[in-house]
């Protein structure tokens, strides 16, 4: 059996030393919106020229401070 034909390169995380690894995004957090909340959050991450996950991150961590 031959190996498939990726598009993209495969990267082994054994090959990464332990400070890049470090800095990967693993875990995730899930919440339920309205279909108008969800409007509302992804016109404001569009607005900020950013996708939906990177503005949601910033909006979370900011609040923080």
């Amino acid at each position: 059996m031959s190996t498939p034909h990726l598009p993209f390169p495969i990267r082994s995380e054994a090959s990464l030393g332990d400070e890049t690894r470090r800095h990967f995004r693993t875990k995730t957090v899930a919440t339920r919106l309205t279909p108008g909340e969800l409007a509302e959050v992804e016109a404001a991450a569009e607005t900020s020229s950013q996708s939906l996950a990177e503005w949601l991150r910033e909006t979370a961590l900011r609040a923080r401070s």
